[in-house]
């Protein structure tokens, strides 16, 4: 049985990695909350329970917020374990000192010098962020327009212009990213691996406006000229991802086999796309993403557990 101030995250795709306590006391809001790694209807090292102090319920936005930083659903009102695609992200390194700066961060949303709208932009991309981990890897590609449309408002919060709103194919995310990746990129020695990193989230998301083009927004895939767009920019990143070899004569995308070939890929489609969406978060926020996985922007998931029996939620008959 679950409190009223208590609510539990499962993770689907990645596992927590921490040292003793396995539970930690936070404030948000001015209102003291304990998160409990070690809680019995928990599975270790697949989730959490949080649960206020004062034994009022937990403020949905701070789940919305935990939802970011975790990279797993903390919204969803009907919590199941499911640790289906485990593989996927790999360990998670929980730092709590990490963590407290980032509900230091986010207590003091919304952010009193900006305007409304501005304000209501940047909820409204968490909303829908969130819905699209809550949804996940069954219900892709949709999903990937719910990253596409979230990228697309926070970019936009920071770009700062209402009257001047750019869609995502006018790359509006790119001040963001330049302006966090700026003094690396300056540097001698992070200078070049900056520029490549820039240019590689850059492709992650050019990926994202494909697929919420074709099958999520406008659903151009219909039309000849921009699915060999798609196949074009598809085929691009299973080449950067390792999938394909440059030298390749028949790629993995081609319109015989495009949706069993996106199928195929769902999984990872997910996993980078979400991880996009979070970074830009994190950048937005002008915080350190630290607790990203080794895999959380690669195509291939981690193959080292050994121990885990994968468990799939209950079937409703």
């Amino acid at each position: 049985m679950m409190k009223n101030n208590e609510h539990l995250s499962h993770f689907k795709t990645s596992r927590i990695k921490l040292d003793e306590p396995f539970s930690y006391r936070f404030l948000y809001k001015d209102r003291e909350y304990i998160i409990d790694f070690h809680d019995p209807r928990v599975e270790f090292g697949l989730g959490y329970c949080v649960k206020s102090i004062d034994e009022k319920p937990v403020e949905f936005l701070l789940l919305q917020w935990l939802t970011v930083y975790f990279g797993e659903s903390a919204t969803a009102s009907y919590a199941t374990r499911n640790n289906t695609h485990y593989y996927e992200r790999g360990y998670q390194t929980f730092d709590f000192r990490h963590f407290k700066k980032f509900i230091k961060k986010v207590s003091t949303f919304p952010f009193v010098s900006y305007a409304n709208w501005r304000n209501e932009l940047i909820r409204k991309s968490l909303a829908v962020y969130c819905m699209g981990v809550e949804l996940s890897i069954n219900a892709m590609p949709i999903t990937v327009g719910q990253f596409a449309l979230s990228i697309e408002g926070i970019s936009n919060a920071y770009l700062n212009q209402r009257s001047k709103y750019k869609t995502l194919g006018e790359k509006p995310y790119k001040k963001l990213l330049n302006t966090r990746l700026l003094r690396q990129k300056r540097s001698k020695k992070y200078g070049d691996y900056a520029k490549y990193f820039s240019k590689y989230i850059g492709q992650e998301i050019d990926v994202i406006t494909e697929i919420r083009n074709k099958y999520c927004g406008h659903s151009l895939v219909h039309s000849k000229k921009e699915r060999n767009q798609f196949i074009a920019v598809m085929n691009a990143w299973a080449v950067k991802h390792g999938w394909d070899s440059k030298k390749s004569r028949r790629k993995s995308y081609r319109t015989s086999i495009m949706e069993q070939t996106m199928q195929i890929h769902s999984n990872s489609l997910f996993k980078l796309s979400m991880n996009t969406n979070r970074l830009l978060f994190f950048y937005y926020l002008n915080l350190s993403p630290t607790i990203f996985t080794e895999y959380d922007f690669t195509l291939f998931g981690f193959t080292g557990y050994k121990e885990l029996v994968i468990e799939h939620p209950p079937r409703i008959s």
